[in-house]
C-alpha cells in the first residue's frame, strides 16, 4: 500500500557506484506510486514478493540503461541493506579480497555504474527479495587482513521497502520476517559432490496438524508425479525453479499402482499428516527418474538446488509452500 514516510525519508544520491542517504522531510508525492507486498509476514528464507506500480524516480547510466533495483530496503535501525556488492568511491568495479598463501589477492565480483543520473518513468513490475544482504567480512591473512563481502540472510525483524517518486517524496511498505517458520525444511550441507546423498529434514514447528499436499498430481513429460509425495527437489534453470524429482515415490517406479486409492496414504512414510513437533527424514541420491519414453534414472547434474513442500493448515484453512535453503552440487 502507499504511505508517505513518517520519518525523514529523504533522497538517495547515486554517486560513483555508491548510494548516499540525505535526510529530507517527507512530502506527498507528485505522482501516484505504490508498493504492494504479496503478504505482510514472511518466514526466514521465504521470498518476499512485491509489486511497484506508478510514477517512480529511476537511476540511469549515461547510455540510458536503468540501474536496478529501483528500490531500497531498510531495517529497524534505519540502516539501508546492501542488495548488491559495494563499490569503492570512484571505482567502476567491485572487488573482494581473498587470502592465498598468506598473500592478499583481489578478485572482481561486479561492475559498478560510474556515470548516471536520475530520471522519471512509469513502472508496474513484480520484484522478489531473497531476504539476503551483502555484509563485510574481515579475516586475517598472514601479517595483514582481507576484506570481502558475502551475501547473508538478514535476521528476523521489521523491514521497509522504499521507492521514491520525487527528490523529496518516497513511499514504503513494511514487512515482517518471523523468527521461526511453521515448517522447517533443511538439508545437511550447503555444497555436495557428485553422487553424494542429500539428507533432508522436515519438521512441524506449530501446535497444529499439517497435511502434506504434494501428492497424486498429474503426470508430466519428464517424470510422473502420480504416486509421489512430501515435496520436490527443484533446480534453478534460466532464472526459474523447475521440479526435477519428488522426495518420495511409491514403489520407486513410474506410474505405480498405489497412485490411486487408499493404498497411497498407507504406503507413504507415516501417512500424509505431520503432527506438532514431528519430523520426517528423506534422502536424495542426486538422481531423477525419467518415465517417458522409457523408464530410467539419470543424474541430476551440477547446479543450484532447493527443496519445496506444500502443506495445508486445517485450522487456518490455508495452503503454504515452504523452501529449504539453496544448496549446490558441483
Amino acid at each position: 500500500m502507499k504511505k508517505s514516510l513518517s520519518y525523514n525519508a529523504g533522497i538517495f544520491f547515486l554517486c560513483a557506484g555508491a548510494v548516499f542517504y540525505s535526510s529530507f522531510p517527507a512530502h506527498a508525492g507528485s505522482g501516484t506510486l505504490e508498493i504492494l507486498a504479496g503478504q505482510k509476514e514472511y518466514y526466514p528464507g521465504e521470498p518476499v514478493v512485491f509489486t511497484i506500480r506508478g510514477r517512480i524516480m529511476l537511476a540511469k547510466e549515461a547510455g540510458g540503461t536503468v540501474i536496478k533495483p529501483p528500490f531500497s530496503i531498510w531495517n529497524e535501525q534505519m540502516k539501508r541493506l546492501n542488495l548488491r556488492p559495494s563499490c569503492a568511491k570512484g571505482m567502476s568495479r567491485a572487488y573482494n579480497q581473498f587470502c592465498r598463501g598468506g598473500v592478499v589477492k583481489e578478485v572482481e565480483v561486479a561492475r559498478c555504474p560510474n556515470a548516471f543520473f536520475n530520471d522519471y518513468g512509469d513502472i508496474d513490475e513484480k520484484f522478489s527479495w531473497d531476504q539476503k544482504s551483502y555484509v563485510e567480512v574481515i579475516e586475517p591473512c598472514g601479517a595483514s587482513t582481507v576484506r570481502r563481502e558475502v551475501k547473508k540472510r538478514v535476521p528476523p525483524g521489521r523491514y521497509r521497502i522504499v521507492a521514491c517518486n520525487s527528490i523529496q517524496s518516497c513511499v514504503e511498505e513494511e514487512i515482517i520476517i518471523r523468527g521461526k517458520p511453521e515448517v522447517s525444511l533443511d538439508v545437511d550441507k550447503a555444497v555436495y559432490g557428485q553422487g553424494e546423498p542429500v539428507k533432508i529434514t522436515i519438521r512441524n514447528n506449530t501446535n497444529r496438524v499439517l497435511i502434506n499436499y504434494d501428492w497424486n498430481l498429474p503426470g508430466e513429460r519428464d517424470y510422473s508425479r502420480k504416486g509421489t509425495g512430501w515435496g520436490y527437489v527443484e533446480k534453478l534453470k534460466n532464472g526459474s525453479w523447475l521440479k526435477v524429482e519428488p522426495l518420495w515415490r511409491c514403489g520407486g517406479e513410474c506410474f505405480a499402482r498405489c497412485a490411486m486409492g487408499t493404498e497411497f496414504f498407507v504406503l507413504q512414510p507415516k501417512g500424509v499428516d505431520i503432527f506438532p513437533g514431528d519430523i520426517r527424514y528423506f534422502e536424495w541420491d542426486q538422481s531423477r527418474l525419467v518415465c517417458i519414453p522409457e523408464e530410467k534414472y539419470k543424474p541430476a547434474g551440477t547446479g543450484r538446488y532447493r527443496i519445496s513442500c506444500t502443506f495445508h493448515d486445517t485450522v487456518k484453512n490455508e495452503f503454504r509452500i515452504f523452501h529449504s535453503p539453496e544448496f549446490r552440487i558441483q
